[in-house]
């Protein structure tokens, strides 16, 4: 059903996010996708660049596992992006190399079983805290 495809969509996401592997990232988005992180400046357009960025981000965080929590979003309408969001806990190694976990909300915007536009939202605390952020 829609609502089951609706809530796998986070845990498809983290695994491919968590698993060092270019290409499993880029098979989940559109030819055309557009993947925002206006926080960081991080702006990619189109499946190449959205997997030359994955590269980029593994090689900065070899141990990334990321974890869905409070998966939300909305009916699927006709032939309208399906609206699929999640938070999400990264675990990562942080600034002195303890264990760390920062917190961001990724918002997919999902058509014909591929996302067309991801946007992501981090709480500060947490980028502080792993030392993502100052």
């Amino acid at each position: 059903s829609d609502a089951e495809e609706m809530r796998s969509w986070p845990s498809v996401y983290a695994s491919a996010w968590s698993s060092l592997d270019p290409k499993a990232v880029g098979d989940l988005y559109a030819k055309d996708a557009v993947r925002q992180d206006t926080l960081f400046g991080e702006y990619q357009e189109g499946r190449s660049a959205i997997q030359s960025f994955a590269k980029t981000f593994f090689s900065w965080y070899p141990n990334a596992r990321w974890t869905p929590h409070l998966i939300f979003g909305e009916k699927k309408w006709r032939d309208k992006p399906q609206a699929v969001g999640s938070l999400f806990t990264i675990k990562v190694s942080g600034s002195s190399g303890e264990a760390c976990e920062v917190m961001v909300v990724v918002l997919l915007q999902i058509l014909e079983g591929k996302i067309i536009q991801e946007d992501l939202f981090y709480e500060p605390e947490s980028l502080i805290r792993c030392g993502w952020a100052k």
